[in-house]
């Protein structure tokens, strides 16, 4: 698969019980391919997502999407719309296993860029911790843009 430079823009909101919501959103420089249903987007973490140092590989395929995270932070998340994937997060703090239940995925992308939108709820030992929903938007680089990372 060819890969291109792109501008990845991330919104990620994580909803908890006590009725808040975090919201982090960034645009960065990134990597994208795509060809037959298949994409693959990977950047680089920076301090706005509290991960420096962490490198983020997306793949996606017939409605199922794979974060692998290496660096700082190790993990690899599996998405597919109402199935549960369970899995050992590691962080600088220690590790811990980790439920993701996911209701939704939903992907619209082409040579060019696209978007997804991924819908799961998080429990840790057995314990809800937050809904989420992740939204990536991925469009090829063109010649002069910068972005903020």
């Amino acid at each position: 698969m060819n890969r291109r430079q792109a501008v990845i823009s991330v919104s990620s909101t994580h909803a908890y019980d006590t009725d808040s919501e975090d919201l982090v959103e960034f645009s960065t420089d990134g990597h994208y391919g795509y060809e037959n249903g298949v994409g693959e987007i990977v950047y680089f973490e920076s301090e706005v997502t509290g991960m420096p140092g962490t490198r983020t590989q997306i793949g996606f395929a017939n409605n199922t999407v794979t974060v692998s995270r290496s660096g700082t932070v190790t993990s690899e998340m599996c998405f597919k719309a109402g199935s549960v994937n369970t899995l050992i997060y590691d962080t600088p703090y220690g590790a811990a296993r980790m439920n993701i239940n996911t209701q939704s995925v939903d992907l619209c992308f082409d040579a060019h860029g696209g978007c997804m939108v991924l819908e799961y709820s998080v429990d840790i030992e057995h314990v809800a911790v937050a809904r989420n929903r992740f939204v990536i938007t991925v469009r090829e680089f063109r010649m002069g843009e910068m972005t903020n990372g």
